[in-house]
């Protein structure tokens, strides 16, 4: 039984349901969840949070809570893991280099060594060469695959290299850059990125070096099955037929085919077959069912929508990052709890790239992730709401200040950004005046 409360009527033990207002103008990442912290509680009364609509049949005390107990705490401590490791001594240091201190600046740094962990800012030009070169490597495989040759695995190889590179020198340049792509080169960008994902989730998850270089080949070859699907059936903006959804669903099985010819590995073969696979059974061409689905073809399934969604295609407007999270997380029966969990800590809350505004009525592109704590992210200030007007730039590390903090997310073209991709490249690249902190 569902029932709305006042947000001073709230106690733990509730099923919190839902919560007034958008997903990200409320203090939580997630909107459905059993109140057990009173830290969240008190984030509830102190939030401006109208109402909550409470889920009485999974509150404390019924059948279900358990469950929804344990489910919760789960999922808010996966999302919490790194801030709780940034706490204690690590005895072993993880594998994948630390990016450094976060120091904004008033001019703009030398660039770092190919090897060394840089700012977006740094990396972003890098990272769009990055992104040429393997577009130009992708096509030549695609096209091998179109004519029934084998795709030659040391030719893929390389792309994967530099993508791990890029991908190890900043997690957030190369995939943000990336999606300000041609909606007609949709099919190469999003081979380019799903690699660059996989890669950084593989990280995420503790991978070793291995299993991360074969994560990103899973991930660029995994879409390799489309390259028989006809261009009008996959750009097509009315209504697909029955036949024309039926082709589109054989090209995981396709891509396998090819894929095991050319001589790849069995991970990235049965990536290329099972990313579509759901947790609760929904997806295709099996029909697999929880652990049915391997882990990389789960992993592969988060990277695969969360690009697809985020990116301009021929039929449909891209939708923001931020806004994309919610509605892979609130996706019931879809993804695999702790590989999203990871996926967002890898990515951030607000994915670089992200308009923001924030408690003090200023607008902000984030621009780098804090380490431990995705709300609070590293933010470039350049627009005074009040004024309604542009101000000189200058970078705030939301993690340093405790005056500030982001109010909620925002559409760009809601405040006249109409271009916002090239919009936040450009100021990105730009260089703020002295820092505040």
């Amino acid at each position: 039984m569902l029932r709305r409360l006042g947000k001073e009527e709230v106690r733990l033990g509730m099923y919190i349901h839902s919560l007034e207002g958008p997903w990200f103008d409320h203090p939580f990442w997630r909107s459905r969840f059993l109140l057990t912290d009173p830290a969240d509680l008190q984030a509830i009364r102190d939030s401006g949070i109208a109402g909550v609509v409470v889920d009485e049949s999974k509150s404390a005390g019924s059948a279900a809570a358990s469950v929804q107990a344990a489910r919760s705490e789960f999922l808010r401590q996966e999302v919490q893991r790194e801030a709780a490791m940034a706490e204690e001594p690590r005895l072993v240091e993880r594998p994948r280099p630390k990016p450094p201190r976060r120091v904004a600046v008033s001019v703009k740094p030398a660039p770092a060594p190919p090897s060394e962990p840089c700012s977006v800012a740094e990396e972003i030009d890098r990272a769009a060469e990055t992104i040429e070169r393997s577009k130009r490597t992708v096509a030549h495989l695609l096209s091998e695959v179109r004519l029934g040759r084998a795709a030659d695995v040391a030719t893929a190889l390389p792309v994967v290299e530099d993508i791990t590179a890029s991908v190890d020198r900043n997690p957030h340049a190369l995939v943000s850059i990336s999606r300000m792509r041609s909606k007609d080169e949709y099919t190469y960008y999003h081979s380019i990125s799903v690699c660059a994902l996989m890669v950084n989730l593989a990280r995420q998850l503790d991978h070793d070096e291995a299993a991360v270089r074969e994560a990103g080949l899973a991930g660029l070859l995994h879409d390799f099955g489309k390259v028989v699907v006809p261009d009008n059936v996959l750009k097509k903006a009315a209504a697909l037929t029955d036949f024309e959804v039926a082709m589109i669903r054989e090209h995981p099985e396709r891509g396998h085919k090819a894929i095991r010819a050319s001589g790849y590995s069995d991970v990235v073969a049965d990536v290329c077959l099972h990313h579509h696979e759901r947790m609760d059974g929904g997806g295709y061409p099996h029909g697999l069912k929880g652990d049915e689905i391997s882990l990389q073809a789960r992993m592969a399934a988060v990277c695969d929508v969360y690009d697809a969604v985020t990116s301009r295609r021929p039929y449909k407007a891209a939708v923001g990052p931020a806004q994309s999270l919610a509605a892979m997380f609130q996706s019931e029966g879809h993804f695999d709890g702790t590989v999203l969990a990871a996926f967002i800590r890898s990515v951030g809350i607000y994915p670089v790239g992200s308009l923001v505004r924030l408690k003090s009525n200023r607008l902000a592109l984030v621009i780098e992730q804090a380490e431990g704590d995705t709300m609070r992210p590293l933010v470039r200030i350049f627009y005074c709401i009040k004024a309604r007007a542009r101000i000189p730039a200058f970078d705030l590390d939301l993690q340093r200040d405790n005056e500030d903090s982001i109010a909620s997310r925002e559409e760009p073209v809601k405040w006249g950004f109409a271009a916002w991709d090239s919009h936040w490249a450009a100021l990105i690249r730009a260089t703020p005046r002295a820092a505040v902190s």
